[in-house]
């Protein structure tokens, strides 16, 4: 196949950010941060993204130049800047360009629009131009970021089903006759895996398609080529690690006979982290594994705290099914009932949306370039639901879906705005104390001691040791889906807590999914357990790497056991 053509690097952003910047080191101002222009190029994309008119006239106040605005006059400039955001709507990808006086931003997605902007000469990052320059509505990219969006979402595929309904409407008939089915759909669960514990997800264009990088606590690459004629079906799908096919997940079994035994084994092997295991209702094994500190010689324990990645999403989930309960929020209600000011193509948004990935909201909102990291770096509560409500939509809301943790964001918010009172006061006071977690908390809590945490091993290493005392206070950018710390032993309590009255029956039935919740960060950290009831595992991981290393091994190993 001939390969559509891409811009050599295209961060897509149905995956990441509104307002991701591919940028030239010359936009960018020395020693770190963001210059004068950076900051006006980011606020550009912005205001071309909303159709609010006083977002619009602040824009106009705050960046651009007084003598531009009196040439046009500011009806005209209204005008000009509703008619820029009407040709860039629904684009999902944006490449900056340098120019010798200012930035060309071009705008990829159903048409490819091209933006001119161009400063003023004393560095002050005023803008004394803003240029349609030309569109093209030519091109199938709608269709193809379907596709790849498709690829992401297989992160929320529910069982065997929804891996035979993504392949039946996405794949080439030809490519999945070329495939025994049973390798078709071990590939496909093992790219589920991938993008369910992703932190951060990237497209970037190749000679031969596309490549989808997940980055997080299981780093992978698949590899996507799409056919060049409508309705471009995935024609070949490629799964990369740094572990062979035949080393990913080969460890002996564990069953319940050989449970204990298997985990020493494990240990032996290098295993480092914390189980608990519940069998007929009973609790049957909870322990650590293998070192909290190589370096200080302190072992791992049942009570030793973690970093658990995403798996916050479910204590926002509970948060907000409470509210429910309480009668402080209605799930079919729109956002804009709680939240003031929603632009007009995110007012109809409901928080059922928000929570079942039909939002149409993208997945992150850190800004590259601007936010040094893209899970630590801190805003407020403030700042994250400005920047998420200002994200271009992937969709419409209720028409499609994708996973979101702005979206998880935008409800931890919802929790304060409803409540008036904070997010982790909110979780205190309904689950953690009542449930008597012990060992939850966010990064930066002074409340634990250095000497109670694992330290994260085989990934990126932050602070003076790896843990997450040091990696500052949990900020807004993962506020609701990540940032906190806890253990197996409280997950435990928690699901159970859930279950035995923590919700309502009705809100309960809500809640419980009956899978297995994966979370972590590539600082690490792996977090893996199950919500059925009766039988089920909990466990957390501080020597991981990727899909397929040790640690994910024989977390799928004791899956495989408690799902029989």
């Amino acid at each position: 196949m001939s390969p559509i053509a891409t811009p050599a690097i295209r961060y897509a952003v149905l995956f990441i950010s509104a307002l991701t910047l591919v940028t030239s080191h010359s936009v960018m101002a020395q020693g770190g941060g963001a210059s004068p222009e950076m900051r006006a190029v980011q606020a550009v994309e912005a205001v071309l993204r909303t159709q609010d008119a006083e977002a619009h006239r602040t824009f106009i106040s705050e960046y651009l130049d007084t003598g531009y605005v009196a040439t046009m006059g500011e009806a005209a400039m209204l005008e000009h800047l509703a008619e820029m955001g009407r040709a860039v709507s629904g684009s999902n990808g944006l490449d900056i360009g340098r120019t010798p006086d200012g930035v060309q931003m071009t705008f990829s997605g159903p048409t490819t629009t091209t933006i001119s902007v161009q400063f003023a000469s004393d560095s002050s990052g005023r803008i004394v131009s803003l240029a349609l320059v030309s569109q093209d509505t030519s091109g199938p990219s709608r269709e193809i970021d379907r596709r790849l969006l498709a690829v992401e979402d297989l992160g929320r595929a529910n069982g065997d089903e929804a891996l035979v309904a993504f392949a039946q409407e996405h794949l080439a008939p030809n490519f999945r006759a070329s495939q025994p089915l049973d390798r078709l759909m071990q590939l496909l669960q093992d790219i589920h895996t991938s993008a369910a514990t992703a932190g951060g997800v990237t497209v970037e264009g190749t000679p031969q398609g596309y490549r989808i990088s997940f980055r997080g606590s299981q780093n992978a690459d698949v590899l996507v080529q799409v056919d060049d004629e409508p309705p471009h079906l995935i024609t070949s799908l490629k799964l990369e690690t740094e572990i062979e096919d035949e080393e990913r997940g080969r460890i002996d079994p564990i069953s319940w006979d050989n449970l204990e035994a298997r985990l020493a084994d494990e240990e032996m092997a290098g295993f480092s982290g914390s189980v608990l295991v519940v069998h007929n209702g009973d609790v049957v094994l909870s322990r650590g594994y293998g070192p909290a500190n190589r370096e200080a010689g302190l072992p791992n324990t049942a009570e030793t705290l973690f970093d658990i990645g995403s798996v916050p999403i479910d204590f926002t989930r509970a948060a907000v099914l409470k509210l429910v309960d309480m009668g402080f929020l209605e799930l079919g209600a729109p956002i804009a009932r709680y939240i003031a000011k929603v632009p007009a193509d995110k007012a109809e948004i409901t928080i059922e949306q928000l929570m079942t990935g039909r939002s149409g909201l993208p997945n992150f909102h850190h800004i590259p370039g601007v936010d040094e990291d893209y899970d630590l770096s801190y805003i407020d509560r403030d700042e994250a639901v400005r920047r998420i409500l200002g994200l271009p939509l992937l969709f419409e809301p209720g028409t499609d879906r994708a996973h979101s943790h702005s979206a998880f964001g935008l409800l931890a918010a919802l929790v304060e705005i409803v409540s008036e009172r904070s997010y982790k006061t909110f979780l205190a006071t309904h689950f953690f104390e009542p449930a008597e977690m012990t060992h939850t908390g966010y990064y930066g809590d002074a409340a634990f001691a250095e000497d109670a945490y694992a330290v994260g091993y085989d990934g990126s290493v932050v602070g003076r040791i790896n843990i997450p005392l040091y990696w500052g206070q949990t900020s807004w950018l993962v506020m609701g889906s990540g940032g906190m710390v806890s253990n197996p032993t409280d997950l435990h309590r928690f699901v159970e807590f859930v279950r035995e009255g923590g919700l309502s029956s009705e809100m309960r039935n809500l809640f419980f999914h009956n899978g297995v919740v994966a979370g972590g960060t590539e600082r690490g950290f792996l977090c893996m357990f199950s919500d059925a009831p009766d039988t089920s595992f909990f466990v957390c991981s501080n020597a991981h790497e990727r899909q397929g290393d040790h640690a994910s091994s024989v977390a799928r190993a004791l899956a495989q056991m408690v799902r029989g």
